[in-house]
């Protein structure tokens, strides 16, 4: 045993010892009142807050591995509870065993979102309020959050073995080939010539990737939700100065980070922006130029360019902001405040900036190139008017970043007060997962599908008999497919979609464009959708 110099959360001794791993225990134990604790790595130390010194940073950690032990030992019965899901697999049929897992994944994946949100609302954030942690609270909570489900996370890729396998240790003689079509597998992997330990390390390795990402997203939102809830009814602009009074403002910042958006979306629209842009601008000089020389009137000249280059700056910020939120929203996310001030302030910011500066030397170089010097004075009223178009869109975007705020917190303000408002009657059905489809196109598409049989005789139904549901279905407006495919299959199709937009080929937004072009994969995907929704019809 070694002493090393600290003090005892309960009587601040400093009479205290290091019983090391190497004699069966990893704990701080005090001489005076022999009370034992556990030692904290250096990783959970770190979240210690600064004002914590002596026996109550030594609380504080007591606290902190607490929570840790409580989060993993529920973690474990999540696990436990699941331990069946690989008898589940193995007695279904080939071409079922992908949908059981998936049934079985998204169990256990919505398990351990409640679990976090747990660990977010009821453990991490009274400890930061009880020990009055306000100096960058929104980070620490992040942080603190990450270190207590470190524990969990480590065990996402045995959970998978476990499931698919059936067992712990050991690469698998033969990888089926369902497997290679679970979300996040890496499908060129199944091609390549390794071991066949290091391919089933990978493809685990992989997969346990889908699981990780989800959750930290949850966590994000988790951590937001719950400092709205705290700040209750105050405004989201209050305190706007270095004080914790724009929690909520930082919280939603964090929720997007500029290198969340994917620049191949971005990159096609922003480059065909900018072409056309240019193209603009040198057909308008080109016609200014003429008019002035044609009115006999040179002075005229700057006015009518900064006149056409204000009006281009602009429509060009809007474009570009619109370029953005539609890359945003075919990553399948949703625009928050964060979102809107980052765009502001980059993008949208640097191209204003970029404009004052580029007309800027635009005419100096036609002065330089005439032999007449550009009047100072019409320069510093470019420079005002180009200002205050950035101040219009900064006022303008910050606007709309409030409003989302407001839009938020009043979600979560009617999320935290459903449970309370409306008190369960007794002998009431339990409210599940609302369906993802509207009943009224399940019930549709499901009598389409039952009914395409009957009328044909055969047992399957035709490409044909498909493009005739398809042209029904685009009749009644449920449309585009891929909000109504499931799965892989709408991932697939807006991926496709995201490729071909700007192509001959088009993106796909009807059911009968769909079907005419015998994409085997999305005629899968729309034959499963259909059966689907079949299943859940009487039939007579």
């Amino acid at each position: 045993m070694s002493v090393e110099m600290t003090r005892c959360p309960r009587c601040e001794s400093a009479c205290v010892v290091h019983l090391k791993v190497s004699v069966g225990f990893n704990q701080w134990r005090c001489n005076q009142c022999s009370h034992q604790w556990d030692f904290a790595s250096p990783e959970e130390r770190v979240l210690v807050p600064n004002h914590l010194s002596g026996g109550r940073a030594e609380q504080f950690l007591e606290e902190f591995l607490a929570i840790k032990a409580v989060i993993k030992g529920e973690a474990e019965k999540i696990w436990n509870s699941c331990s069946n899901a690989h008898q589940v697999i193995s007695v279904a049929a080939n071409e079922d065993k992908l949908r059981v897992f998936t049934e079985q994944f998204d169990r256990w994946r919505d398990q351990l979102i409640a679990l976090q949100a747990a660990l977010i609302v009821d453990h991490l954030m009274p400890l930061l309020a009880r020990y009055q942690i306000s100096s960058n609270e929104q980070i620490w909570l992040f942080q603190a959050c990450h270190e207590a489900w470190s524990p969990v996370s480590a065990g996402y890729e045995d959970w998978l073995r476990v499931t698919i396998r059936g067992a712990l240790y050991g690469p698998m003689a033969r990888i089926p080939e369902w497997v290679w079509l679970i979300r996040g597998a890496p499908r060129d992997l199944a091609r390549l010539d390794v071991s066949p330990q290091e391919k089933t390390s990978r493809l685990f390795h992989c997969i346990a990737g889908t699981p990780e990402r989800e959750l930290v997203v949850h966590r994000k939102v988790a951590i937001a939700k719950a400092f709205l809830a705290r700040q209750g009814s105050a405004s989201p602009t209050a305190n706007n100065g270095s004080g914790k009074g724009d929690n909520i403002s930082a919280a939603a910042e964090r929720l997007f980070r500029w290198e969340d958006l994917d620049q191949r979306l971005l990159s096609a629209k922003t480059n065909d922006l900018a072409e056309e842009m240019h193209k603009r601008t040198v057909e308008a000089e080109r016609k200014i130029e003429f008019d002035t020389a044609q009115s006999g009137n040179a002075a005229g000249y700057l006015p009518r360019l900064f006149d056409f280059h204000e009006q281009l700056a602009d429509e060009w910020a809007e474009r570009l902001y619109a370029a953005h939120c539609e890359a945003w929203s075919q990553q399948s996310r949703s625009v928050s405040a964060g979102f809107i001030r980052v765009i502001r302030d980059r993008p949208v910011a640097q191209l204003i900036a970029a404009r004052k500066s580029s007309v800027h030397a635009g005419v100096c170089l036609r002065g330089t190139r005439i032999g007449e010097q550009p009047n100072s004075g019409a320069l510093g009223e470019w420079h005002r008017r180009i200002d205050r178009l950035a101040a219009r869109w900064n006022s303008k975007l910050e606007a709309d970043a409030v409003a989302c705020e407001y839009r938020a917190q009043e979600h979560v303000s009617k999320a935290i007060a459903l449970p309370s408002s409306s008190p369960r009657k007794p002998g009431s059905k339990k409210s599940g997962r609302v369906p993802r489809l509207a009943c009224d196109f399940v019930g549709f598409a499901g009598r389409l599908w039952l009914e395409a049989p009957r009328d044909s005789g055969q047992a399957k139904v035709s490409i044909k008999q498909l493009a005739q549901i398809g042209s029904k279905l685009d009749e009644k407006g449920y449309v585009p497919p891929a909000d109504y495919l499931e799965g892989r299959y709408a991932k697939e199709l807006k991926a496709f979609n995201s490729r071909n937009s700007n192509s001959k080929t088009g993106a796909i937004q009807t059911w009968s464009r769909l079907v005419s072009l015998a994409d085997k994969d999305h005629l899968r995907g729309m034959r499963r959708m259909l059966s689907r929704c079949a299943e859940k019809q009487t039939v007579p």
